[in-house]
C-alpha cells in the first residue's frame, strides 16, 4: 500500500507540473496567421465556430465548461478584433449564430495546422503506448479530476 501511495504522489506531481505548463501555454498571447494576439481558449472558441455552422454562445459555453458570462466576454473581444461575427439564426430569430470572417477562417486553418502538428509530435512521442494505454490515462484522469471537483465542492 504504501509504495502505491508513493507512486500516486509521484502522479500527482507530475499531473500538476502539467496543469501549469498548460496554464502558461493558455494564457500566452500569440499570433495565428493575423496581426491580432489572442489566447488559446480564443482560438479554440474559433475552431468551434469554424467547424460548424450552428454554433452560438450557449453552445460553446456547455461545450467547454465556462460560464455564458465568460464566454460573451470572449466573444465580444473576438468581435471587437474582427475575427467573428453575429447573425440571426433564419430558423430562430431568437439565437444569434457566430461566423468567422476572413480574418478569422485564417486563425481557423492556422490553428487547425497547429494542432495537427503539435498533436502528431506528442503522439510520436507517446508511442510507445496503445490506444488502450491512452484510454486507461483518460479515464484515470477523470477519476482524478471528478474526486478533486467532490473535494472542492465540500470546502
Amino acid at each position: 500500500m504504501k509504495k502505491r501511495y508513493v507512486i500516486f504522489e509521484e502522479l500527482i506531481d507530475s499531473l500538476y507540473s502539467t496543469v501549469k505548463l498548460l496554464s502558461n501555454y493558455y494564457s500566452t498571447p500569440r499570433q495565428y496567421g493575423t496581426q491580432h494576439k489572442i489566447r488559446v481558449a480564443e482560438a479554440h472558441i474559433i475552431n468551434r465556430i469554424g467547424k460548424s455552422d450552428n454554433v452560438t454562445a450557449k453552445i460553446i459555453s456547455d461545450k467547454t465548461n465556462r460560464t455564458k458570462a465568460a464566454v460573451s466576454q470572449m466573444l465580444e473581444k473576438l468581435e471587437l478584433k474582427g475575427l467573428i461575427y453575429r447573425i440571426t439564426d433564419p430558423k430562430d430569430s431568437r439565437r444569434k449564430l457566430l461566423r468567422l470572417t476572413e480574418a478569422g477562417k485564417i486563425v481557423y486553418e492556422f490553428h487547425e495546422k497547429l494542432d495537427t502538428a503539435e498533436y502528431t509530435s506528442i503522439l510520436n512521442i507517446l508511442s510507445q503506448y496503445n490506444e488502450d494505454d491512452l484510454q486507461t490515462f483518460i479515464t484515470m484522469n477523470n477519476d482524478i479530476r471528478n474526486a478533486i471537483a467532490k473535494t472542492i465542492d465540500y470546502m
